[in-house]
Parts: C-alpha cells; structure tokens; sequence
C-alpha cells in the first residue's frame, strides 16, 4: 500500500493534466472529424512517450517546453455533430499518465480513419509502434526509435540516436546527430546528414546515403545502393541491384550479386565483388581486390597494389604513379578477355605474361607501348604462350593472365 502511495505521488509530481480541450467537430466528406486536445505538464528532465499498438497516422514534433500536447483526429460517420460527439469519444485513444511521462496505447478493434499529433516536452524521449499508418518526426533533442507494421517513417532534425524500423514502407531520415539504425521489410531508405554510424538494412528497396560523418553499413535484397561523402568506412551488400560509392575517406566493401559497381574517390583499401556486372573505379587510395563473373573492370589512377578478375570480359589499368611496384604488385587476369595496363615510363617491375590457350601479346611499337627488357618467351607447338621482361631495372611484380584475349602495356597518358 506504501508503494502505492509512494507511485501515486511521483506521477503526481513528474506529469500533470494541466487542461483538456473539449472536442472540435468538422463535416468531411460522408461524417465527421472529431478533434480532442490533451496538455500535460512534465515535471522530470528525463520524460518519456510511449504509444503502443496505434492504428494511424502519428506526428510528432519537438518543443522546448515542460508541456505535452496530445490532439488527436478521430474519422466517424454520423448523421449529425451530437451523434458524431457520441462515437469520437468512444473512439478516442486512451491516453495514460505514467511516474516518467506519457503511455498512448491504441485499441486494435477500432482501427479505422484515426490521426495522432504529438507536441514533445523538452528533452522528452520517444518510443513509438503502430500497427498500420505512417509515423513523422521532426526537430527532437532525445532518444528516438519509431516502428510500424505498415507505412512510411520520416525523421528530420534529431539531435540524438535514431532507431527505425518498417514492415513495408519507405524510411526517409535526414539530420541526425547520433547513430541511425533503420530497417524496411520492402521499402526504400533514404538517409543525409547524420554525425554518427549508420547501419541500414531493407528487404526490397534501393537505399540512399549522403554525408554520415561515420561509418556506413548498407544492405538489401534486391535493389541498387548509392553511397556519398561519407568520413569512415562503407559496407555495401545488395542480392540483385547497382553500388555507387563516392567520395569515401575510409575502405569500401562493395558486393552484389547481379549489378555493376561504380566508385569514385575512395581514401581507404577495396574489396568489389560482382556475380554479373562491370566494376569501374577511380582515385583508390589503398589495395585493390576486384572480381567479376561476367563483366568489364576499370580502374584509373591506381595507387596501390592490386588484383582484378573477371571470368568474361576485358580489364583496363591505368596507373598514375607506380612508386608503390618498388616493392608492390600488380595481379591482372581476364579468362576471356583483353587486358589493358597503362603505366608511367619510370616504372621499374618484373612482368610475366600468361597468355593461356589463344591469348596473344601486342607487341606492336607504337609510341605508348613499353618495350620489356631482357625479354623470354614460352613456347608451346609453336605459339608464343608466355612472356617474361623487365620494365627499366626491374622491381615490384605484375602478373598478367588472359585465357583467350590480348594482352598490351602501354605508357600512362
């Protein structure tokens, strides 16, 4: 009984109804809209919202008050505004005052035309799971994390973490100053300006990611993701779709299973792998590894080392400074396909050529081509099948195989 009292009187001293408006009424349509107004007063700086099983659409904006303010917008059809008064009132959500905030919890057997707006109090922290209906949140200070069965989810302005979660709609987040975690059964996300770590995920969506100060875990089960300005490392998976990356200052992990792959400026090491598309890349600044089964590779300004594979199609290397096959390598192999590597004429490595069973050597003197020193070939019935030289006075490794194409090193433009 003690406990009793003693839980009576914190609720008491935390939350407060300070009034309720009574019930506004609107003619739409074929009924009517009926309005009620809740004002609470929070007494505690760590107050909470919990709305639970709501059926609707639910806004809610941050203030910077010690006040709540809860309306909410009930549809009924009615033949007249006293009838239309009677239903709303039973419609109506209950609204519970709890020892450190506010508890909403919907009742699943009405489930019809409902809206809720909620005007946080400062600091407020919101926890939010509705059955069916979109949720909105915009300009909040404290802790957010939001989930529906059924609709789309938008956060804008959130100076704390953020956790989302979709059955099948579309996830939109954007200026968020702590991490985001966000998941969609068959929705796309779409995310921009976010201090902290992302981890995205969605069932059958593409997924958008623009400037995140930390790293950025992205997944989905069939659609194309693009990833842009991001401070720390990227990993990037899609079953069935494209990845863009750009503008990447840490490593990138990039893997699809039947799109290409396009990447631009990335700081760290690469690792590109694709069952079925073209990978093109420029400006890595560390290791490359890059692998397709059926598709073209490109990479311009290599400045580490590097491997690339492809079962069916042509490789093209350009590399602008070669400084790093002092001691580095380079790895090429197209098993039906050209090979095209494009270097500085100061390069100094060993190069050995597989040319497989009908791949052959250009070894035309052109004025881009460079010329191997200390030359050997292999021969077998007759037919050149490997090279061995020397570019300058020789150093890193370059190893070239081509089952069935041509192979030609030639000076960086």
């Amino acid at each position: 009984m003690l406990l009793l009292r003693l839980s009576t009187l914190v609720a008491l001293l935390i939350c407060t109804v300070a009034s309720v408006r009574a019930q506004t009424i609107s003619r739409v349509r074929n009924g009517f809209e009926v309005e009620i107004e809740h004002t609470f007063t929070i007494k505690s700086e760590t107050s909470t919202l919990e709305i639970e099983r709501y059926s609707g659409d639910v806004d809610l904006v941050g203030g910077d008050r010690d006040q709540v303010i809860v309306r909410e917008v009930v549809y009924v059809k009615a033949r007249n505004e006293e009838e239309a008064r009677e239903k709303g009132v039973r419609f109506f959500t209950e609204i519970e005052e709890t020892g450190d905030g506010i508890r909403i919890e919907g009742a699943l057997r009405y489930g019809d035309n409902k809206s809720l707006y909620v005007e946080l109090a400062r600091g407020m922290r919101v926890f939010v799971s509705t059955t069916n209906g979109d949720i909105t949140v915009y300009s909040t200070d404290s802790e957010v994390e939001l989930g529906t069965g059924n609709g789309d989810i938008s956060v804008v302005r959130s100076s704390s973490d953020v956790e989302v979660h979709s059955g099948n709609g579309d996830i939109d987040i954007s200026d968020v100053g702590g991490t985001v975690t966000a998941s969609s059964g068959a929705g796309d996300i779409t995310l921009s300006e976010v201090d902290d770590y992302v981890d995205l995920e969605t069932g059958a969506g593409d997924i958008e990611v623009v400037r995140v100060k930390g790293s950025v875990k992205a997944q989905t089960g069939g659609g194309d993701i693009t990833v842009e300005e991001v401070a720390d490392q990227v990993d990037l998976r899609t079953a069935g779709g494209s990845i863009e990356a750009y503008r990447i200052a840490g490593s990138a992990d990039l893997s699809t299973a039947g799109g290409s792959i396009d990447l631009v400026d990335i700081g760290g090491n690469l690792f590109a792998s694709t069952f079925g598309g073209d990978i093109e890349g420029n400006s890595v600044g560390g290791t490359i590894s890059a692998e397709t089964l059926a598709g073209d590779i490109e990479f311009f300004n290599v400045q580490d080392d590097i491997v690339v594979t492809t079962e069916v199609g042509d490789i093209t290397v350009s590399i602008r400074n070669s400084e790093f096959l002092q001691h580095g390598f380079v790895e090429l192999r197209a098993d039906n396909g050209d090979v095209d590597l494009r270097l500085p004429r100061n390069t100094n490595a060993n190069v050995s050529i597989d040319l497989g069973f009908d791949g052959e050597f250009d070894t035309q003197d052109s004025p881009r081509s460079l010329r191997l020193k200390e030359m050997t070939q292999g021969l077998r019935r007759g037919r050149v099948r490997s090279v061995k030289g020397i570019l300058n006075g020789g150093g890193g490794r370059i190893e070239i195989r081509t089952g069935s194409g041509e192979v030609s090193i030639d000076a960086s433009r």
